[in-house]
C-alpha cells in the first residue's frame, strides 16, 4: 500500500509507533497492536483521500506528502503522521486542494 507513494520504513515506523527492528521483522501475516492498527487505518484513509486528490497518481502524491506546505508551517506533511491531529491536518489540507482552496 504504501511503496508506491515512496514512505520509507523510518517513516512507516514513525507513523506506526514502533521501532525500525520492529517493523522490519513483522511477518506478513503478523498482527500488529490496537494502537498500530489505527494509525495504518488512518494512512489507508489518508491515501484513499490523496489519491482521488491526485487523480490516482501515487507519484504526485508521495511528492507531496515530502514536501514542506506553508499551510502546515513548512512542515511536509509525513512529519505530521504520528498523531490523529496530525492525520486530520494532512486531510484538511487535501481537502481545501479538493475544494479549489489553496491558501
Amino acid at each position: 500500500m504504501v511503496k508506491p507513494i515512496g514512505l520509507t520504513n523510518k517513516e512507516m515506523a514513525r507513523i506506526l509507533n514502533l521501532s525500525e527492528r520492529t517493523l522490519h521483522g513483522l511477518q506478513p501475516d503478523a498482527r500488529l497492536d490496537s494502537n498500530a492498527s489505527e494509525r495504518l487505518s488512518l494512512l489507508e484513509v489518508l491515501i484513499k483521500h490523496g489519491l482521488d486528490v491526485f487523480d490516482g497518481r501515487t507519484d504526485v502524491l508521495g511528492r507531496w506528502l515530502q514536501g514542506p506546505l506553508p499551510e502546515l508551517r513548512r512542515q511536509a506533511p509525513v512529519t505530521l503522521l504520528d498523531t490523529t491531529t496530525g492525520f486530520s491536518m494532512v486531510h484538511t489540507v487535501l481537502g481545501r486542494i479538493e475544494h479549489g482552496i489553496y491558501s
